[in-house]
């Protein structure tokens, strides 16, 4: 089932044990994607961004892309994907999988909402 939050419309995704829970949002206005994991703990948030990190880096043709972005983001980690526009952020338990332009304002704002929407 889909939820209407403004801009966003958000969808509810698959729990594991691991997890508190799981969601997509999807913007209206704008180019962007997000997938927000949130995990029973820190130590397993950074567990799956690792996780989804390393996948990239071994892309076979775009692993190069992946870099380190985390020094120009207020997040706790910040890596580019293999794929142009993508990006995966770790904020203490939470972990988002982003598609859009990351150095947009609005975009960055979004990112915060979401971040405080459970």
């Amino acid at each position: 089932q889909e939820e209407d939050l403004g801009n966003f419309s958000k969808k509810m995704g698959r729990r594991s044990f691991l997890t508190k829970s799981h969601a997509y949002y999807s913007s209206k206005d704008q180019d962007l994607e997000v997938d927000k994991t949130v995990a029973k703990s820190q130590g397993l948030a950074e567990d799956l961004f690792a996780r989804i990190v390393k996948n990239a880096r071994n892309h076979p043709y775009r692993g190069a892309y992946v870099k380190d972005l985390s020094k120009s983001y207020p997040y706790d980690k910040t890596y580019s994907l293999a794929k142009e526009g993508d990006y995966v952020i770790l904020d203490h338990d939470v972990v988002l999988e982003v598609n859009g332009d990351l150095t947009d304002d609005q975009v960055q704002k979004e990112l915060g909402k979401i971040l405080g929407v459970d």
